[in-house]
């Protein structure tokens, strides 16, 4: 799926909010997503157990959105780890 030419960056804040994104339209509605407008590459971002979570890089964004989604909660002692 990923390669070493490919990065992908994966951040976990308290902060509540970001300053721009757009919702990105998908089938599942339980699991919103936010494009992030930004310069360079891709990014997205979603809010889970209070937290931000913020996911961008040089890859498609489908790509960000299966990752995402593949991610353990907030609250799991490995995040972004899935064991």
């Amino acid at each position: 799926m990923y390669d070493e030419t490919q990065i992908i960056t994966i951040l976990m804040t308290d902060a509540t909010s970001v300053a721009d994104g757009e919702l990105i339209e998908r089938r599942d509605v339980s699991n919103e997503r936010y494009r992030l407008n930004q310069p360079a590459g891709n990014g997205l971002y979603y809010f889970d157990q209070g937290r931000l979570i913020v996911v961008a890089g040089d890859v498609s964004e489908e790509t960000l959105l299966d990752l995402s989604d593949s991610l353990p909660e907030a609250s799991s002692s490995n995040f972004p780890i899935k064991e």
